[in-house]
């Protein structure tokens, strides 16, 4: 057996005394094995207080003795059945000496050559369009360089902070795409957010990717079996707004510094919300600084009635390398960022039975920036400055200058009625299996305030995915 370099499609095993059982998905298991899982309870309460970011540092999945067979691996099987996982690929970060025109040119060539080979089909393809560089490029590239008929899908969300919909209007004019948007307006039936958990045979990461499944039923109602997404952009040429002050650490010592502080207050700094974001020297003072990716669980963790100690993880980082930039990077690419999201990718597309494809995740292109020197990967204050210089005249200007990073985010209160019956009969009701788990009046609370609402947005959505998960199984 062997899995894919970037856990593009899933691979789930489990080992009895009546033998090996592996499939794509974790139903096919129980059917073959004639078996009832029981819940794996560590890996719900750590989905549940510290989030999606949690769940892949692991092998484990929410059922127990059910593995995640580990990416780039293939495993050798003895008579006795056990295996034995051998890495086939990985991914070292080895600068070379090279210029940033070199960089440019390099990663423009490859894209071109490899999202060539990627766009092949004999089905008709879809786009995911959000205002950002990465999709705008596929679409770019598809329609522009290779003169596709293009298809492009957008979900808007006019109430929320983060409304691309100017962005998302540039590249459609610019392209002159068949373009739909699914905008959110009415609340979504909490039968239909069972039905989903069902399939995914977990809850589902983010709120996002909740409604990401309704995108892609209006994508096969439009005839098109394949979909294409700008997954791991980020995680390949640095584009979030940590990335850029973990930049400012990597280039602390060069003479170019206090420049590359400039541009970032001048740019990328204006657009940042978060308050702990706000501070240029934020990894210069503490390089180790990784509050974030368990976003509130310090708070969450005291409405916990298991034992935190068994239960919740401490957050632990793979060692790539010594760049703190780069092995952050490749920590996300890996199992914080990338592999949820693809995970929750292919089920909502199989969902659907249409294929999902991620282009950046082509080994050429991967191995190739990770041999570019870091202080190439930022120019002037703009992150992912690799790839925007590479789509010059492919992609429409705008979009390549827009420094404000404007990642979809959906809150929970927009899907969902949460004054309705089924809150009050099948969630918040005392008897829930959930609240064994975590107290009833702390999520009461929440509930109650608009404000914490808001703010706790993403841990509501996890409660009611471990609740849904929990009481169907």
């Amino acid at each position: 057996m062997s899995r894919d370099r970037f856990s593009e499609k899933p691979l789930y095993v489990f080992q009895n005394r009546k033998g090996l059982y592996f499939g794509s998905e974790i139903k096919y298991l129980k059917s073959l094995a004639q078996k009832k899982f029981k819940i794996n309870e560590g890996h719900l309460v750590r989905y549940l207080f510290q989030g999606y970011k949690s769940l892949y540092k692991y092998d484990s999945t929410f059922y127990e003795n059910i593995e995640n067979f580990p990416n780039a691996s293939y495993a050798n099987i003895g008579k006795d059945l056990k295996l034995k996982y051998k890495k086939y690929w990985k991914l070292n970060f080895k600068p070379k000496k090279m210029n940033f025109e070199y960089a440019k040119k390099k990663v423009k060539k490859i894209i071109l050559k490899k999202f060539k080979q990627k766009f092949r089909s004999d089905v008709p393809i879809a786009f995911c369009l959000s205002g950002g560089v990465d999709s705008n490029a596929i679409v770019s590239v598809a329609k522009k360089i290779n003169n596709l008929k293009t298809k492009t899908f957008s979900i808007i969300d006019k109430k929320s902070e983060y409304d691309e919909t100017k962005n998302i209007e540039k590249g459609v004019n610019y392209h002159k795409t068949e373009h739909i948007n699914l905008s959110i307006k009415n609340k979504i039936s909490f039968n239909f957010l069972e039905k989903v958990i069902a399939y995914h045979d977990s809850p589902i990461v983010t709120a996002n990717y909740f409604y990401h499944n309704l995108l892609l039923k209006k994508i096969s109602e439009k005839g098109c079996k394949v979909v294409f997404s700008g997954l791991a952009a980020d995680e390949i040429f640095s584009g979030y707004y940590d990335h850029s002050l973990q930049f400012l650490y990597e280039t602390r010592n060069n003479k170019n510094f206090l420049k590359n502080v400039n541009n970032w207050s001048k740019g990328i700094g204006k657009y940042i919300k978060n308050q702990r974001f706000k501070d240029p020297y934020l990894y210069i003072k503490n390089p180790l600084y990784r509050k974030h990716l368990f976003e509130y669980s310090e708070i969450f963790s005291t409405a916990i009635k298991k034992n935190k100690k068994k239960y919740l993880k401490k957050f632990i980082e793979t060692k790539f390398c010594t760049s703190l930039l780069r092995n952050r990077m490749m920590n996300e690419l890996f199992f914080e960022g990338v592999k949820p999201a693809l995970q929750a990718d292919d089920a909502n597309s199989m969902f659907y039975s249409i294929e999902n494809r991620s282009p950046f995740l082509d080994k050429e292109l991967v191995e190739f920036m990770y041999t570019v020197p870091t202080n190439l990967l930022m120019q002037k204050g703009y992150t992912k400055s690799i790839l925007r210089e590479s789509m010059r005249g492919i992609v429409h200007e705008d979009i390549l200058n827009e420094q404000e990073k404007s990642g979809f985010n959906l809150k929970v209160n927009s899907l969902f009625d949460l004054k309705s019956n089924y809150m009050k009969n099948k969630i918040i009701n005392k008897n829930n299996k959930i609240f064994s788990i975590i107290d009833r009046n702390f999520v009461i609370s929440i509930l109650k305030s608009p404000d914490s609402l808001q703010k706790y947005s993403k841990f509501i959505f996890y409660f009611l995915n471990a609740s849904i998960f929990l009481k169907n199984n």
